[in-house]
């Protein structure tokens, strides 16, 4: 048996969106106000959660936990946390570190939303 470049492709479509899936179910049940905030549509909100997805990747960051919070950040500090002049200023120097790889970005932004808090 022979899998098609088209197959694989689809296949890898598929995988996706069972992920993002998983990230609306996890979404969902952490925040209260849930993925609403991403669009009223359950359209609106896989479009913000693939788009999350592809730019997390752009920033090196593989891992599926890491993933997970990278659209929590989305929530937690806005959908524009990781753009330059964004505020917080903080999560874009930290994404654009070429010198850490994605797991440390995501653990260096986590202890900053974590100690900030308290």
């Amino acid at each position: 048996m022979i899998i098609t470049q088209h197959q694989m492709h689809q296949m890898a479509l598929l995988q996706t969106m069972v992920f993002v899936r998983k990230i609306m179910k996890h979404i969902n049940d952490k925040f209260p106000e849930g993925c609403s905030v991403f669009g009223a549509t359950l359209k609106e909100q896989e479009d913000v959660i693939l788009k999350g997805l592809k730019d997390a990747e752009t920033y090196g960051i593989c891992f599926e936990v890491d993933f997970i919070f990278y659209i929590e950040c989305l929530i937690l500090l806005g959908i524009d946390f990781d753009k330059k002049n964004k505020s917080p200023l903080w999560a874009n120097k930290i994404l654009s570190d070429v010198s850490l790889n994605g797991e440390e970005k995501m653990n260096l932004i986590h202890d900053r939303i974590l100690f900030a808090a308290n």
